[in-house]
């Protein structure tokens, strides 16, 4: 009877153990599981503010790309064209002049010599007219003065004979050196010089050897470049400051006009 009671008393010790333990593991949980909650809710509401600053900063995004379509743009700078050589219109503008129709200047190492007095070596004049003349000639010491011939478009001679390309095949077949140049006689408005003169303020000619042609021509291109770019005025280009400058060539020394703008 005592060893019933005993073994009685056990199991009740471990039921009243086993339930001690299922209730700690029950108050375990009953604490535990608002704790997770919390986080998890937590977390999610991280995750909403995380996405609601994504969502404002792409809205930010898209009102600057529509400002910026919005905006209006430049308008662009009007392209500049070269509209061709300056004072073309003016190449063969009057007639040609018989010699000594007007007063007529030249280069010289005196300065820009004229038929009795020079304007010194500086003058300003206003292009009216420059007028072509080409002249073939043998280039060789000794050879008949005859064979010079002349042309004034540079296609045809002058008296008809031929063509200025033939006619200087055929004298390079006896003189190699044979060639046309390129003269030309600028007319124009004698406005200034250096020296007085009594022929400023007429019309004179100036007579421009090759060198000086090239000269005028490249004037002619610096000016169009110019006024392409809208940095002078159409017509300030007709005005032309004039300088005699000696010059040497194979050895030789000469005087050539330059052409430049007024100042």
């Amino acid at each position: 009877m005592g060893l019933g009671k005993k073994t009685e008393g056990s199991a009740a010790k471990t039921e009243a153990k086993d339930a001690v333990e299922k209730g700690a593991e029950v108050v375990e949980k009953t604490v535990d599981t608002p704790v997770v909650e919390k986080e998890v809710v937590a977390e999610k509401e991280a995750v909403a503010v995380a996405e609601k600053e994504v969502v404002a900063e792409k809205e930010v995004v898209v009102e600057k790309e529509k400002a910026v379509a919005l905006k209006p743009k430049a308008a662009l700078p009007a392209k500049k064209t070269f509209a061709g050589m300056a004072l073309a219109e003016l190449e063969n503008a009057l007639p040609a002049l018989d010699f000594g129709t007007l007063h007529r200047f030249k280069a010289s190492p005196a300065g820009i010599k004229g038929e009795e007095a020079t304007l010194g070596f500086t003058c300003e004049a206003t292009v009216v007219s420059y007028n072509n003349k080409f002249a073939v000639a043998p280039n060789a010491d000794g050879a008949p003065s005859e064979l010079c011939k002349f042309s004034t478009d540079g296609v045809m001679l002058d008296d008809g004979s031929d063509t200025v390309a033939d006619y200087v095949e055929e004298l390079q077949e006896t003189y190699p050196k044979a060639s046309s140049k390129r003269y030309v006689e600028l007319i124009a408005i004698l406005d200034d010089a250096e020296k007085d003169h009594e022929e400023i303020g007429n019309m004179v000619t100036f007579s421009l050897s090759p060198m000086s042609v090239k000269a005028f021509e490249r004037y002619r291109l610096q000016q169009s470049v110019k006024l392409s770019m809208g940095q002078i005025e159409e017509d300030s280009i007709a005005k032309v400051k004039i300088t005699a400058k000696p010059k040497s060539f194979n050895n030789k020394d000469f005087t050539m006009l330059d052409f430049s703008a007024i100042k």
